[in-house]
């Protein structure tokens, strides 16, 4: 993208070839064909065209209220009543389009050369004029161009709305901020992948020019739909696996934490145990949750001790998305792991540096088509210390899809303090528009039972329910030892998942301390076998036979031996002959009509091939 400043620069406009004009009052229009001097006046709210190679300008004169026309030689007055509105001219097919206070004939055209009145349009325009006349010849007003797509006002073309955002900035309606500060009177102008948008920005003292192409626009923020209640199981949790072997083991759970080192990690070790990729792979994990519609987060950190530039995060991201995907499933969003707590003890401390690095981690997952979060410790960070970061990622267009408040009840101090708090973080919702969402986890480590863990979980629910009884996602996670000290954090797996006092059951009883039943199981959405052959095994040695209908009918399919036996494929994958057709006999064709499928208990599919 190239920016082209104007200092004491006015009304402005651009063209998608380069060309561009700015008023610099009481002396001329600066173009990018050579200076232009007034008609003896200012001529306000600057249009300009490109026609058949002349660059021609439009305006209100600020003296007169008419309508002027600069035809790439000289200025003429075109119509015969004045102008009105903050947009009263634009450019289109018919050359320049004027709102007048006449009725009928409201919106005056005027040929771009001759300044000859042509044929005008009767269209109500409401107060403040013309917005946009676009290809097709189709004149649209500023008042239909307002309070739309999060913009206050804007201009349209082609489906993409440029505009002043509601707070302040230039913004590209779906992909993010183009300008920061005070932007006003917007002029936008495209050509196939061609944009060129002008604005003043009165605070800074001049004008802008953009010219850049639809593939240099902002990277659109990642807002996926995320649940409610989480549940994030320790690291280490011995039964995590097993929560996979029945959608109803999930009941009630909205969205499903995991952190990163379980996805990296090829081998165990003390603190992970079984949890670790092979594993999760194996057991179908990723594929689960996203054939359940359980959406997955991935907890990791971006700016870190050793780390302070996120650079290594961003290489752990990467393998992380693709491992998930490899798998069957997908990421929804990545929980960063408190970079302003990194950046206090282990980085200098040099919030815009943090920032920096932040948001160049965040933009990473963006192009993966992944949300990134924030968690944040309170009170380790203030609440002004949060806010500054929140603004240093909203300047470099990196807001996070949520802000998760990780709290310290030890160092809290009284409930008062923070229940202040949190409403004061309700504003940052409003301010940043993004959720703000609150753990349900341990306040001591070490916690030796389950039974203590659950009891934990409980009196901490029913403390901050009252203080945010409408939190948007509420964590329940573990993250604590059986025992201290455990330097191979060996026992870092409290509480099990399953039983009385699990962490299931936290979640559940979680659910119900903020008034929210268990939902019913619901019934797994159906499964596209062809979609899943890339994670399906191959039987070895099988020997087609004559393919029959299967008696459970539905377009299902058996394969009958010449020996009259049917073939057999076991949930195990073994290959044997039956005397007749039951489950484990059946078949449908794959769409590349050369294989069988197989899909057999646990989510198993195995392939057979058919082809000559």
């Amino acid at each position: 993208m190239t920016r082209k400043w104007f200092p004491l620069g006015w009304y402005s406009c651009a063209l998608p070839n380069g060309d561009y004009a700015v008023l610099f009052p009481e002396s001329h229009i600066e173009t990018s064909r050579g200076a232009v001097l007034l008609p003896g006046q200012n001529v306000l709210f600057v249009v300009c065209a490109n026609w058949n190679g002349s660059l021609v300008l439009g305006g209100q004169g600020q003296a007169d209220g008419m309508a002027w026309l600069w035809n790439g030689t000289k200025w003429l007055t075109v119509g015969s009543v004045m102008t009105y509105g903050t947009r009263p001219c634009a450019f289109g097919p018919r050359g320049l389009y004027a709102s007048l206070m006449t009725e009928p004939g409201n919106v005056g055209v005027f040929h771009p050369i001759t300044g000859a009145a042509l044929e005008p349009i009767s269209k109500p325009m409401g107060a403040r004029g013309i917005a946009a006349v676009w290809d097709d010849g189709t004149v649209h007003s500023q008042d239909e161009f307002t309070n739309q797509s999060g913009l206050a006002e804007f201009v349209e073309r082609d489906g993409l709305r440029i505009g002043q955002d509601t707070v302040s900035g230039l913004v590209a309606a779906g992909h993010g901020e183009l300008e920061p500060g005070n932007v006003q009177f917007i002029q936008f102008n495209k050509s196939g992948n061609q944009l060129a948008i002008a604005e003043w920005k009165p605070d800074d003292g001049g004008s802008v020019c953009h010219f850049l192409t639809t593939e240099e626009l902002p990277m659109p923020p990642v807002y996926p739909t995320l649940g409610r209640f989480w549940i994030g199981p320790n690291i280490g949790s011995i039964d995590q696996i097993d929560l996979f072997e029945d959608r109803a083991n999930l009941s009630g759970v909205e969205t499903y934490s995991i952190f990163v080192q379980e996805i990296l990690s090829n081998v165990s070790t003390p603190q992970l145990g079984s949890n670790i990729y092979p594993n999760l792979l194996a057991s179908g994990v990723f594929r689960k949750l996203k054939e359940w519609g359980i959406p997955l987060v991935i907890e990791m950190g971006s700016v870190k001790p050793g780390d302070c530039q996120a650079k290594n995060a961003v290489d752990g991201l990467k393998t992380a998305v693709q491992r998930v995907r490899d798998g069957g499933g997908d990421v929804a969003a990545i929980a960063t792991d408190e970079p302003l707590v990194s950046n206090q003890q282990s980085c200098g401390g040099d919030l815009n540096k943090a920032a920096d690095a932040h948001a160049a981690f965040a933009h990473e997952c963006n192009a993966l088509g992944v949300a990134c979060g924030l968690i944040e410790a309170w009170p380790f960070s203030g609440f002004n210390t949060i806010r500054m970061f929140l603004m240093a990622l909203r300047d470099r267009k990196a807001v996070p899809a949520f802000l998760h408040l990780d709290i310290n009840w030890h160092d809290a101090g009284s409930d008062t303090r923070v229940k202040d708090f949190i409403n004061a973080c309700k504003g940052l919702s409003t301010e940043f528009g993004m959720p703000i969402g609150i753990y349900v986890n341990a306040t001591k480590d070490p916690i030796a039972t389950d039974v203590e863990h659950y009891q934990n979980l409980d009196a901490l629910a029913k403390k901050i329910q009252p203080m945010y009884p409408d939190a948007p996602q509420v964590r329940v996670v573990a993250w604590a030892h059986r025992v201290s000290p455990d330097p191979t954090h060996k026992t870092q797996n409290v509480p099990n998942n399953f039983g009385a006092n699990g962490l299931l059951a936290s979640l559940h009883n979680t659910r119900a301390v903020f008034g929210a039943g268990i939902p019913d199981t619901p019934e797994p959405p159906p499964v596209e076998l062809t979609d899943m052959m890339a994670y399906s095994a191959p039987i070895v040695g099988f020997q087609p036979g004559q393919l029959e209908p299967h008696p459970d009918g539905n377009g299902a399919l058996l394969v009958r031996k010449p020996n009259g036996k049917v073939v057999c494929v076991t949930p195990d994958g073994n290959l044997e002959e039956r005397d007749a057709a039951g489950p484990w006999e059946k078949f449908v064709r794959a769409k590349n009509g050369a294989s069988l499928l197989a899909e057999r208990e646990g989510g198993r599919i195995y392939v057979l091939s058919i082809a000559e």
